[in-house]
């Protein structure tokens, strides 16, 4: 059984349920999960703390038992409220994927409460929702070795048991930094109580919290739910739960960066810079539609046509070909259509703002290069 998680909330139902269409229409249903088992490795960037990970032999042993299992996805949502109609709705998305390939949906309501002291978080509706993913362990049955945490706005284009095929050892996750490579940062997290001195940490790998493939057993193990709070009790978060987690899981195993590039990034590189993404892209298993590089957002008009294809046209094939959902989402996609050159404009607005910030050009070369990535054919 391959358990798959997210956090969102009433307004995200629907992005999350593409994202669960995604995930089965993209499982390889001539496969089963052992076809997997001798590639596993391939996804991990080398570090001298993988290779200690995986010398431990009662790793090894657990990962052949899970390839005699069973094979179905269970899907988990972290919502805050939900309505009967999203439920209705998901059970029949349950019923329609289950044809193709076995799965659950399954809702876990969150109480808000225990994080109204902290900062809401989000590009387009500010909410708690990211913070709901530090309390997995709640909600997954206790038998629960593996899970993998996706953010709404991810887009795969893989088999993700390739993930659950990963032996992680005595790590706690594997995740990427979305970026082109392993990301080494020095932070410094302020101390809430400024009698108390602030904490300095330099992290070999810092992680991006939206693609989490984790070891429950050792996420368990280590109380990493509770090391998370009492580290937002003591320091000031700017990432939200993503500065927690990679505080206290800095043995994380670094996956490949094709797992889970961040778009917004490369669209809006030089061309230059887009050259070192050709390997990543050659072999994309997954894709970030982080910030405001949103797939049900016109931002992929500032895109190349092929990425445009890539992510945007792929996005809303998927939407569209679901069982639900598809008044509203067709309302979206028309209304994307209509104010396609509207919105082009004002996305170009934004961003020129920013570069003239950061570059010193005459304005009518910044116009000059927009408009030509924005019409570009």
């Amino acid at each position: 059984m391959f358990h798959i998680a997210f956090n969102c909330d009433e307004n995200y139902i629907k992005y999350v349920a593409v994202l669960i269409t995604n995930i089965i229409k993209y499982t390889d249903t001539s496969k089963n999960f052992t076809s997997f088992q001798s590639s596993a490795m391939v996804n991990i960037q080398y570090t001298d703390y993988a290779s200690e990970v995986f010398s431990h032999n009662e790793s090894k042993s657990h990962a052949k038992e899970l390839f005699d299992k069973d094979e179905l996805y269970h899907f988990h949502i972290l919502i805050d409220t939900i309505t009967f109609q999203s439920q209705e709705q998901l059970q029949i998305l349950q019923t329609h994927l289950s044809k193709i390939y076995p799965c659950k949906i399954e809702i876990h309501i969150i109480n808000n409460d225990e994080f109204a002291h902290l900062e809401k978080w989000g590009f387009e509706t500010q909410n708690h929702a990211a913070w709901y993913r530090l309390l997995l362990n709640r909600f997954l049955p206790k038998d629960v070795t593996k899970v993998l945490y996706l953010d709404t706005d991810m887009l795969v284009l893989c088999d993700v048991r390739e993930l659950f095929a990963i032996d992680l050892g005595n790590a706690i996750l594997a995740s990427s930094s979305g970026d082109i490579k392993i990301l080494p940062w020095r932070r410094k997290f302020k101390a809430i109580n400024t009698k108390k001195s602030n904490k300095v940490v330099s992290f070999k790998n810092y992680f991006c919290s939206g693609l989490m493939f984790i070891n429950m057993v050792q996420w368990r193990e280590k109380n990493i739910e509770s090391k998370c709070l009492k580290f937002l009790q003591e320091y000031k978060s700017k990432f939200a739960d993503q500065d927690p987690l990679n505080f206290v899981a800095q043995d994380s195993l670094a996956l490949t960066s094709n797992w889970g590039i961040f778009i917004y990034q490369y669209i809006l590189a030089p061309d230059t810079a887009k050259m070192q993404y050709k390997e990543i892209f050659d072999n994309i298993k997954i894709i970030h539609c982080n910030g405001y590089a949103k797939p049900w957002s016109n931002f992929f008009v500032l895109a190349d046509k092929d990425t445009r294809h890539l992510v945007f046209d792929t996005w809303w094939e998927i939407a569209l070909s679901m069982p639900i959902f598809q008044e509203e989402l067709q309302k979206l996609r028309n209304n994307l259509k209509e104010s396609e050159l509207y919105d082009a404009i004002g996305l170009l607005r934004k961003q020129m703002a920013e570069l003239e910030k950061q570059i010193n050009k005459p304005l009518y070369k910044i116009i000059g290069k927009f408009f030509r990535k924005i019409f570009r054919t």
